[in-house]
């Protein structure tokens, strides 16, 4: 199953110290698999990230693991979602 996570930070101030942690999170739940595509907003307001999982429960489990949820500095938005068709060019915008 695939989830959209859309992740706001009203206040960076806020959320600066737990920005580093953050980072973090982010890379290992990439290793682990659940992370398959994330970005920031433009400008930076917060992101989103597409999670592989098993259920909404999982995702809630991880979501709950975040330095930024954990924080109290994001609100985030969890829907399931499908895919319809993707580009074959989409890859382009991946900064690797």
């Amino acid at each position: 199953m695939l989830f959209l996570c859309t992740v706001s930070i009203p206040s960076f101030d806020k959320a600066k110290p737990f920005l580093e942690g953050h980072a973090k999170y982010i890379k290992e739940n990439y290793e682990k698999g659940f992370f398959k595509i994330f970005g920031p907003y433009q400008p930076v307001t917060g992101g989103y990230v597409i999670i592989e999982a098993e259920s909404m429960a999982q995702v809630e489990k991880i979501i709950s693991t975040d330095p930024l949820t954990l924080g109290k500095a994001c609100v985030n938005e969890v829907h399931e979602i499908a895919v319809g068709n993707v580009a074959d060019d989409i890859l382009k915008y991946a900064k690797r």
